[in-house]
């Protein structure tokens, strides 16, 4: 899964692009939405 982080982000790709911004909870969502689906095939 790929979107164009720069347009939401003006700190993607920079010094201030840290891991502290990332949201852990929403990816864990991800990842489980999509081995829901991979199961489901």
């Amino acid at each position: 899964m790929s979107s164009p982080g720069y347009q939401y982000d003006p700190n993607y790709h920079s010094a201030a692009d840290t891991w502290e911004k990332l949201n852990y909870n929403d990816m864990a969502e991800l990842v489980k939405g999509l081995a829901a689906c991979a199961k489901a095939l």
